[in-house]
């Protein structure tokens, strides 16, 4: 947007920018706004922050991407092979059902996934 003429639709919370020569200025609308290039970035930055249900829901896909750490045969050291990190994976999912459950809106550091650790016996 550098160098160019910003402006906000306000009835439809959209931003646009134009040329700063005027060869664009009929598109520009009546009941467009005027806005610095900074004010911009911000309603972009908050008409993008994810809401506590995407956050939610975002915690739910990860969990499911680890469910298979929960099947009884993944952790049975008697029948190899069998996941070595087992708690690491605990720790993991305890983090995300919790986000899952009481999610909060805005970024958020999502715990990281562990690397499976196999043992072949």
């Amino acid at each position: 947007m550098r160098g160019m003429k910003v402006y906000h639709d306000t009835a439809n919370n959209l931003i646009y920018a134009y040329e700063a020569d005027g060869s664009q200025d009929s598109y520009i609308q009546p009941h467009f706004e005027r806005i610095t290039e900074e004010q911009a970035e911000e309603i972009i930055r908050i008409k993008n922050t994810p809401t506590a249900e995407q956050n939610s829901l975002h915690a739910k896909a990860l969990l499911a991407e680890t469910d298979w750490a929960e099947n009884p045969s993944v952790t049975d050291q008697s029948a190899p092979p069998y996941l070595e990190n087992y708690q690491d994976y605990v720790v993991y999912r305890k983090a995300l059902r919790a986000m899952m459950i009481s999610p909060q809106e805005g970024y958020i550091d999502f715990p990281v996934k562990p690397n499976a650790v196999w043992n072949n016996g």
